[in-house]
């Protein structure tokens, strides 16, 4: 199964409902472009770089990624509803932790919320493309709806949880040397902050916070010690301010001064017993 893995956050560029009595348009490569469609009338056509042809019906939703060369077509009157965004992201092959976008989505009980999201999309664009962050997180909120509509197959059926929290997990990786938040977190997913901190602790049993600590706190340890730099040169480079407060996070966390070797390198220590 081929899955998105979405890099960065979406920017929307445009949105907008299409009718007309026929239909031709050639989408090129565009870097960086997804497009979300649902047809309202008749039938659309897509050409995926001239191997296969997808019919959409009414009320189907359909994905485009504007790689190679498609074409998109309707012979009858038809009408779509569209929003599209610029972000960057990347094909997985069998990674069930990317998004499930296939080109057709069916139209089913379960679509209705996804075509409700595009028309507020289309309805309120200039506050989604004036407020940058609001129309990132309602166009991956759009995404992640679209995903979990289509893992309600039984061939594809891990939970979308999963993926918040490996997104969660590479976001703060990426972040590392920078202050990260459970805010940014939740917005560059599409998820409110406190349904975010609710599955990280379901699934990892560890606060969010907590997580992004251990994981910057071990990083600046490592860092510390192999390149031989001091708490206050180390702190800055992993998004905190304060060395004292570092210093008694540390301690809180792992039961040692993060000054103190003893704890990660003990065969290198010299006692007396070791000199006899």
């Amino acid at each position: 199964m081929r899955t998105i893995d979405i890099k960065s956050l979406p920017e929307i560029c445009f949105a907008h409902v299409y009718r007309a009595d026929s239909y031709f348009n050639i989408l090129t490569d565009a870097k960086n472009f997804i497009e979300i469609i649902y047809v309202a009338e008749g039938t659309v056509n897509i050409n995926d770089n001239g191997l296969t042809v997808y019919t959409a019906n009414k009320g189907d939703v359909v994905c485009l990624f504007h790689t190679g060369t498609n074409l998109i077509f309707s012979h009858d009157t038809h009408c779509h509803h569209t929003v599209a965004a610029y972000t960057e992201w990347t094909y997985s092959e069998d990674d069930v932790t990317g998004l499930c976008l296939p080109i057709i989505t069916p139209a089913s009980s379960d679509t209705s919320k996804i075509r409700d999201m595009i028309d507020d999309i289309i309805h309120k664009y200039e506050i989604y493309k004036t407020i940058t962050i609001k129309g990132a997180a309602r166009f991956l909120d759009l995404l992640c709806e679209i995903d979990k509509c289509n893992r309600k197959n039984e061939h594809f059926d891990v939970p979308s949880t999963t993926v918040y929290i490996q997104r969660s997990k590479e976001y703060v990786q990426r972040n590392i040397h920078k202050p990260i938040t459970q805010n940014a977190i939740a917005a560059h997913l599409g998820i409110s902050p406190g349904y975010l901190c609710a599955l990280f602790k379901k699934s990892e049993g560890t606060t969010l916070m907590k997580y992004i600590n251990r994981t910057k706190l071990e990083s600046m340890k490592a860092m510390m010690d192999i390149e031989k730099i001091r708490l206050r040169e180390a702190t800055p480079l992993f998004g905190y301010s304060d060395p004292n407060y570092v210093s008694r996070l540390f301690k809180q966390i792992f039961g040692y001064n993060i000054t103190d070797q003893s704890y990660i390198y003990p065969e290198k220590i010299q006692t007396p017993e070791n000199d006899k």
